[in-house]
């Protein structure tokens, strides 16, 4: 659980806000699992932050963020939520602890190169004021795409049973 309390410290997340986590993993004899995109919806419609960590391939290789964010476009093509649009402020990491950390803030259809692995996926839920105010002024985050998805994040909440 070290990665958890790691990149919750690192972006200034709430830990009472956080969801269930999951893995995304590569399709297996041919089966793509939802289990992400479940939990990621379950997680959304409660206003909750969600991790995503990524699958290691049977090689020993992590998987990357451009190959999450595929199967996470795949899984929308099956779910048909809505969950993953251009509104979703997706928070992507790599290498959390390690003295070449990295963290960058887009959406799915700008995912941008983290480098080396290990990266983690962090989609926020609802955000309080002091978790927008670290993710733009400490993090970087664009103060529109903060909005966007605060405004989807409420929309998702109220459209949930």
């Amino acid at each position: 659980m070290s990665i958890v309390c790691a990149l919750i410290s690192q972006l200034g997340l709430s830990p009472y806000k956080l969801g269930p986590l999951a893995t995304i993993t590569y399709p297996r004899m041919g089966v793509l699992s939802m289990r992400a995109y479940e939990v990621l919806n379950e997680n959304l419609s409660r206003g909750l932050h969600t991790i995503l960590l990524l699958d290691i391939k049977d090689g020993g290789d992590f998987m990357n963020v451009q190959e999450a964010v595929e199967l996470l476009k795949k899984m929308e093509n099956i779910g048909k939520l809505g969950i993953v649009s251009n509104d979703l402020m997706v928070i992507y990491a790599a290498r959390i602890g390690w003295d070449n950390q990295g963290i960058k803030i887009s959406t799915v259809n700008d995912v941008p190169d983290m480098g080396d692995t290990p990266h983690t996926i962090v989609i926020p839920g609802l955000l309080n004021p002091v978790e927008q105010d670290y993710l733009v002024n400490i993090l970087g985050a664009n103060e529109e795409l903060v909005r966007r998805h605060t405004a989807f994040i409420s929309r998702f909440i109220n459209k949930s049973p």
